[in-house]
């Protein structure tokens, strides 16, 4: 179906389609170069091998041109399904799929680990901040407290839990208790 069809509408522009260089070779393999930062990495194969991706309202259907092949190839899937897209960079461009997943699994690690590195950030803070507590666990002051706050705020008012994490709360506290 040519791209000039009236019930095809562009989803966003080609421009903003990151670059893939395929330099010729004699051999059958692919040699790629990305030029996307890994930050940026395309999440789907759909937005890293396709340009011009536009949709069938009546076929519910959408088509994307191939970004490596030679000749234009524009493949077609159900809307909001990719998987004929990723089967296609995957059968025809095999080097090129394998390098993308591996940046996606690099930048999924990267991520993975920056979120370790934020939940072991906020625990050390937790425990920094039970350091300084005015009263010891089993103080009845401590005891008295910990009550009222269940049983009136929590309870009573309907106030979240986390609300003794926040700071404002904190500073509430060391007034009431210092």
């Amino acid at each position: 179906m040519e791209s000039g069809n009236n019930s095809f509408k562009n989803l966003y522009s080609s421009t903003n389609e990151v670059q893939i260089i395929v330099a010729p070779s004699t051999s059958n393999t692919e040699e790629v170069a990305s030029t996307s930062p890994s930050s940026t990495t395309p999440r789907t194969a759909r937005d890293k091998f396709f340009k011009d991706v536009q949709y069938d309202k009546e076929k519910k259907r959408w088509s994307a041109e191939c970004l490596l092949c030679e000749t234009p190839k524009r493949v077609f899937d159900a809307l909001g399904v990719t998987s004929n897209f990723n089967r296609h960079a995957r059968d025809y461009h095999t080097q090129a799929f394998k390098l993308w997943l591996q940046e996606l699994n690099e930048v999924k690690a990267m991520s993975s680990t920056n979120q370790k590195n934020k939940i072991s950030q906020h625990f050390r803070k937790r425990n920094q901040a039970s350091q300084h507590s005015a009263y010891h666990t089993t103080h009845p002051r401590q005891t008295e407290l910990s009550t009222a706050i269940v049983n009136d705020l929590i309870i009573k008012l309907g106030l979240p839990l986390s609300i003794v994490e926040r700071s404002a709360f904190i500073n509430f506290m060391k007034t009431v208790d210092p």
